[in-house]
């Protein structure tokens, strides 16, 4: 039980880089809907009819990747079609003078329509279209490199805290235990922790810090849509989608004693693989009303998707320590000139399961179709982001591990672990949120088609700086519909910043940490209208 005890504090620590577990909810609940190039190139908002724009230009009636904001899009269809959407995509950040890049291709949507449009003008309803998809709701990649000079706390000082009262074979497994092993805690004679960067009761300011994270995830959805026509002026549709999730985390957190520290230590590397991996479903519905020709009204609701989350924990611990000279501080000299390195790991990762539930969603469109040429849309959405939450995962999905001694390790684990904590960190650092897209599309010719679009994400944090967490999206593309084909281009790129620091628990503090955060991507959407069934 102290086990799972200490375990679970690594999970609630809200700024300690090796334990986020109510700040990954992020990772699959805050969205950026851009599927498609045309989809991106308006900020990543709802795509309304376009038949109304006339010519063979609206002979698509609407864009795949929308009915994953508003499921009435499905409606909109008149021709079958199918699309195809590539990604290349430039993530950066910057922290101080430490500049990380990643480059990554990826799939932004894939999928098709088969239109049952009816033509007949004394039938009120216009038939039946049924859509499947797949789109990538979200990206999560990032290279990160962090750095501090002359820290005067050190993230011993933070596990020096964290053993006090519990023998050596109790400390944390994954913490405390490795620091312990490598000697990077020590006790004294009153069995009080005290950290080899200690002196006087306090650690100096001899220490440099150094943090690198590299991370890959995605979060897809496949798509199956039906929506209905209703005199060309309700549209009406339906999505059930099936989520996948996967996130793969890297992290390098180094601690360089200074030439002048009084210690033993050189240096140590604490290293942290994390894996998330996940399947969920939700319900999606919507609807469109052209009051008048050129106007468009859409309303959306998403319910929660509920996640079967299995989580993946593996560290160790590198110390390297000088030539010793005063072998007096935590162990004695026989053991430090055995080698001037020692090394602690757990090399049987922790693993354990969850049923996640992410927020639900509202949302209200407003589309505007001036003459044969422009087209205006504008996206509000609601996000209640304290809404999420963890449970116990259910006794079936144990099934899935054969090995019988695996499947009870993680279901002894995943059925001990109280999620009240993390709930009610949920509910105390999250909000309801007011996001904006906004686009406009302008008709060149019966070929070309030029769009712009912006979007604002609020921070989900409540107690947030005004101008951190905020995402910021500017975008633009062209369009070329020419017979049968059609292609889109776009380009976009998404900016947020924020302050981080390496821990913070307990009044022991790192410096804060200024990060900046761009995320560009360039979409190529090629696809083929089909006649009607």
């Amino acid at each position: 039980m102290r086990r799972i005890i200490l375990f679970l504090q690594l999970l609630l620590g809200v700024e300690m880089i090796y334990a986020q577990t109510e700040t990954e909810i992020l990772n699959y609940s805050r969205l950026s809907y851009a599927g498609s190039a045309s989809a991106g190139a308006m900020g990543g908002g709802f795509v309304v009819e376009r038949s109304a724009m006339g010519g063979d230009f609206g002979a698509l009636g609407g864009d795949i990747s929308s009915w994953n904001l508003n499921p009435a899009a499905v409606g909109v269809f008149r021709k079958s079609s199918v699309t195809y959407t590539s990604v290349l995509n430039f993530s950066g950040n910057e922290s101080g003078e430490l500049t990380a890049r990643k480059t990554s291709y990826l799939i932004g949507t894939v999928g098709g329509v088969l239109s049952g449009y009816v033509k007949d003008e004394k039938s009120d309803w216009k038939g039946f279209n049924l859509g499947f998809s797949y789109t990538d709701l979200s990206n999560n990649i990032q290279n990160t490199r962090q750095q501090v000079y002359h820290s005067p706390t050190s993230l011993t000082d933070v596990y020096v805290w964290q053993s006090q009262g519990y023998k050596p074979d109790e400390l944390n497994i994954f913490t405390t235990g490795p620091f312990y092993d490598t000697y990077l805690l020590y006790q004294d004679e009153n069995e009080s922790y005290h950290s080899i960067l200690e002196t006087d009761g306090e650690t100096a300011e001899w220490v440099d810090q150094y943090q690198e994270i590299r991370e890959k995830g995605y979060l897809g959805e496949f798509s199956i849509a039906g929506g209905t026509n209703y005199k060309d002026k309700l549209y009406l549709g339906a999505v059930l989608g099936i989520q996948w999730t996967y996130d793969k985390q890297r992290i390098l957190y180094s601690e360089i004693a200074e030439e002048n520290a009084p210690s033993l230590l050189d240096f140590y590397e604490f290293r942290q693989y994390r894996r998330t991996r996940g399947t969920g479903i939700n319900l999606k519905l919507g609807l469109i009303y052209r009051p008048v020709p050129a106007i468009r009204l859409g309303a959306a609701i998403h319910l929660p998707t509920w996640f079967t989350m299995e989580y993946t924990l593996e560290n160790s611990v590198h110390t390297y320590f000088t030539t010793p000279t005063d072998p007096s501080v935590g162990r004695d000299k026989q053991e430090y000139e055995i080698s001037n390195r020692a090394y602690g790991t757990y090399y049987d990762p922790y693993r354990y399961l969850a049923n996640v539930r992410t927020p639900w969603r509202a949302f209200l469109c407003w589309g505007l179709v001036l003459g044969q040429h422009v087209m205006l849309d504008v996206d509000y959405e609601y996000v209640d982001y304290s809404f999420a939450k963890y449970k116990r995962p259910a006794k079936w999905i144990y099934g899935s591990y054969e090995d019988d001694w695996e499947k009870d390790k993680i279901k002894t684990l995943s059925r001990s672990v109280d999620y009240d904590p993390i709930n009610r960190a949920i509910r105390s650092l999250y909000r309801p949120t007011h996001n904006l897209r906004a686009g406009m599309e302008v008709r060149v010719n019966s070929w070309v088609s030029l769009r712009g679009g912006y979007g604002l994400q609020q921070s989900p944090y409540k107690h947030d700086v005004a101008s951190f967490n905020k995402i910021y999206t500017y975008a633009g593309g062209i369009g070329l519909n020419v017979g049968l084909f059609f292609g889109d281009l776009s380009y976009t790129r998404r900016y947020s910043k924020n302050e981080t620091c390496f821990y913070n628990e307990n009044g022991i503090t790192a410096q804060s940490l200024a990060n900046k955060y761009t995320d560009q991507e360039i979409r190529l959407t090629i696809g083929l209208h089909i006649r009607s069934l």
